[in-house]
């Protein structure tokens, strides 16, 4: 679907997290921010893009202000530079070392949310996902095929081998010439998809500069082949930013 939307400059509503832990990997602390909703309909965990801050979501978006008027409580680990790879190689540039892996995230991270009493199997739990975010999401849904029930997922990239000269995907897998089945087989969202059970909402805009909208587009297209639940909205004019993001999470999260 393509669609053609004003953005509106929405400001982000007053609102701070009711705590926050800290989870340790190697050296570093991360705060995972908790929002505690009023009722419990379930949890939304949202995952940020490479090094955009945690707190952006209620500082540049209105999307936990709405989550939590809805019911759901709001989880926002807060990861830095995390490429939401399961490991590290020989190859994988030193200083990546030093952030969270998708195994941390599966081995540490949930396990901790969930003896907390969020994100239990009977809730109606769901992802939202912004730019390198929306891979870690869709990577969760393959290891937690039973636990969240949606995904949201913005501006997103989904297979890794239609970027070869990408510099995150290379800091992370090695150079594409030399590591081919690493980079189609591990990590890649595209290859996983077939364990999804969750639906996908995938939304992208057209004007992208920084992730293309094709990546959403043939990763729509691979989900319908597979016959997995998805929508794709394809947003004229939009590119890679917040203004963008916090309008379609308002216009979006309704559904959920």
């Amino acid at each position: 679907t393509v669609l053609s939307a004003k953005l509106l400059d929405l400001k982000a509503q007053n609102v701070l997290p009711h705590d926050t832990l800290f989870l340790h990997f190697k050296t570093h602390r991360y705060p995972v921010y908790v929002f505690k909703a009023e009722s419990n309909r379930g949890t939304i965990v949202f995952l940020h893009g490479w090094h955009l801050p945690a707190s952006d979501w209620w500082q540049k978006t209105n999307a936990i202000q709405q989550a939590l008027s809805n019911g759901f409580n709001c989880i926002c680990p807060d990861l830095d530079k995390c490429c939401y790879n399961d490991t590290v190689f020989n190859e994988t540039d030193k200083r990546y070392f030093e952030y969270p892996t998708r195994a941390w995230i599966r081995q540490q991270l949930i396990p901790q949310i969930k003896d907390l009493g969020y994100l239990q199997l009977h809730q109606n739990n769901a992802l939202v996902g912004i730019s390198t975010g929306c891979r870690g999401a869709a990577l969760l849904m393959v290891d937690f095929p039973l636990l969240f029930k949606k995904a949201f997922l913005l501006s997103g990239d989904y297979d890794q081998t239609q970027m070869p000269q990408d510099g995150l995907m290379t800091a992370c897998y090695g150079n594409f010439k030399s590591h081919k089945t690493r980079w189609h087989t591990i990590d890649n969202p595209a290859h996983d998809a077939q364990f999804i059970n969750a639906k996908l909402i995938l939304i992208h805009g057209i004007n992208d500069a920084v992730v293309p909208y094709t990546q959403s587009k043939s990763y729509y297209t691979h989900l319908k082949k597979l016959n997995k639940q998805a929508e794709l909205y394809l947003i004229q004019h939009a590119a890679h930013d917040y203004t963008f993001w916090n309008l379609q999470l308002q216009q979006k999260l309704h559904y959920i």
